[in-house]
């Protein structure tokens, strides 16, 4: 620490720290919606429609990792010169992030079901049918691209920015609040009232995994495990049996039942996928909210500064210009999204 923070008091001190991680997190939402919004203008110009197409279809995915690595430098330039203090380097039994990961699984599931019934009837007054934006998004990249954007560089960004660099900034005024405002900015970062719920939810699982640990590869593998299990797998298993439910739609036809042992053929290894995906994912949904019925009592953080009330903890960490600024804005992104 500086000699000029030293000399701050802990309310200014938190002040400082969380107006800044919100500047840094909005820095990185305004480059990437820029760059987004670019691209798509860019793309709607006949001379460089042929160069930009294959960027907005095809390498979407990569081009979106890329931007949001570059917004996470300059969120890093944001935050220099604030007080980090990583937690300590701390070994766990295998059963501690297995509990971890199955009540983020049971999270997901959960704020995934809140996260329709939220939406659905704002779908139905705007007349938009129901659909699964995320699985929109991801449908029709390959194979490669899902597995190593979702699966592995969007864990490696978001956890170095919104676990790393954050929580070790947020940290020295008090782990709850670090947990929970790390929590809500990552929710917040993905406009998407689908995700919000669910996001929130694990992003405080994340968050605890790291005060918990100190080891920002095991919240990363954490979330590419997640990722993987909920968002590659599904997509890259849908995307193969998509024709075989379509079928089945249209009713039971004697062409069908005809057809039916050549189809189980084709798509048998693909409905076994699907089938141990959705008992695997069942499976760990009733583990974890067991596991948190269980245990939710025994979760321990390190208190704020003594010094600091709760009234000071969210009047110094929200009311600010950083922290209510990036509030306000991700916020209203984030209803926007139900209008697109």
């Amino acid at each position: 620490m500086s000699k000029k923070e030293s000399a701050l008091t802990p309310r200014l001190a938190m002040r400082k720290s969380y107006s800044r991680c919100g500047w840094a997190t909005l820095s990185v939402v305004l480059f990437s919606s820029f760059c987004a919004v670019l691209l798509s203008v860019l793309g709607e110009i006949p001379a460089l429609k042929e160069q930009i197409a294959p960027v907005l279809g095809e390498y979407f995915l990569y081009a979106n990792e890329a931007i949001i690595g570059v917004g996470i430098l300059l969120g890093l330039l944001v935050l220099r010169g604030v007080q980090a203090e990583a937690p300590t380097r701390t070994r766990m039994p295998f059963s501690f992030y297995f509990c971890i990961f199955a009540v983020a699984v049971a999270a997901s599931t959960v704020g995934n079901i809140f996260g329709t019934l939220w939406t659905a009837p704002i779908d139905m007054v705007l007349g938009d049918e129901m659909s699964d934006s995320i699985t929109a998004l991801l449908d029709g990249q390959s194979p490669l691209a899902l597995v190593l954007c979702v699966g592995v560089l969007a864990p490696v960004f978001e956890e170095f920015f919104f676990r790393k660099l954050l929580i070790d900034r947020m940290r020295p005024h008090g782990e709850f609040l670090a947990a929970l405002s790390s929590a809500l900015l990552f929710a917040l970062f993905h406009q998407n009232v689908e995700q919000y719920f669910y996001t929130f939810a694990v992003g405080i699982l994340l968050a605890y995994l790291y005060l918990r640990t100190g080891s920002y590869l095991a919240v990363t593998l954490m979330h590419a495990a997640f990722n993987l299990l909920l968002g590659v797998l599904p997509t890259l298993v849908l995307a193969k049996v998509d024709a075989f439910f379509l079928l089945l739609e249209e009713g039971i036809t004697e062409e069908l039942i005809k057809a039916l042992p050549s189809l189980l053929a084709e798509y048998a290894l693909p409905l076994l996928g699907f089938g141990l995906q959705l008992l695997l994912v069942s499976t760990l949904t009733l583990t974890g909210i067991i596991i948190f019925i269980l245990f939710v009592k025994k979760v321990k953080l390190q208190p704020p500064p003594a010094t600091l009330s709760v009234w000071d903890m969210g009047t110094n960490a929200y009311i600010n210009g950083g922290m209510l600024t990036a509030l306000l804005l991700l916020f209203s992104g984030t209803v926007f999204s139900l209008l697109l």
